[in-house]
């Protein structure tokens, strides 16, 4: 596996044109990722390969690189030179590169849902101790639409915070280019 490091990154865009494909899902790509990077949320990365130049450097990109390194290992067969960026975004915003940002958030839809879910059970657990052993069906109807979420790919949690105020998109007009070293 072929693995860079921002510096190196940054060295490969000043003498080339790679492709950067950010494989994190919508609302983490919109919080913020490198300028010009193609964003193909990974579980489209094996049905939009042909949306890619499989002759360009490409760099394949998440948030820490961990994600980056399994997508690496499904499609490193078909590309000349196929990369990733160790330490992913994170990397990117610590060393105070610029990053592009569509939305306020911080957190991805899915940690959102993890940690509405998790207060949730806390509550039903506390209930169930507290006040009656019935309050232990939050836990079970929690239990379920996580399965459920994880079986057919639809998430009642993350479609309650995607609506919330703080995950509304900034207007494409308003879109900024941040510089992460002013933070």
């Amino acid at each position: 596996m072929s693995l860079l490091n921002v510096a190196e990154l940054q060295a490969l865009m000043a003498t080339t044109r790679p492709q950067i494909v950010d494989i994190r899902v919508d609302n983490e790509f919109q919080s913020g990722h490198i300028p010009g990077a193609i964003h193909i949320p990974m579980e489209a990365l094996e049905s939009r390969l042909a949306d890619l130049d499989k002759r360009v450097p490409t760099v394949i990109v998440c948030h820490s690189g961990d994600r980056a390194r399994v997508a690496h290992a499904q499609v490193e067969h078909l590309f000349d030179r196929v990369h990733v960026l160790c330490g992913g975004t994170a990397a990117w915003i610590q060393e105070g590169n610029a990053v592009v940002r569509t939305t306020r958030l911080r957190k991805s839809l899915y940690h959102q849902a993890l940690i509405g879910a998790s207060i949730v059970n806390a509550i039903g657990v506390l209930l169930t101790i507290l006040v009656h052993p019935y309050w232990i069906g939050i836990n079970a109807f929690v239990s379920c639409g996580l399965m459920a979420a994880g079986s057919v790919g639809f998430c009642l949690m993350g479609r309650i915070m995607a609506v919330m105020p703080w995950n509304r998109p900034v207007a494409p007009s308003m879109r900024i280019i941040e510089d992460s070293s002013r933070a």
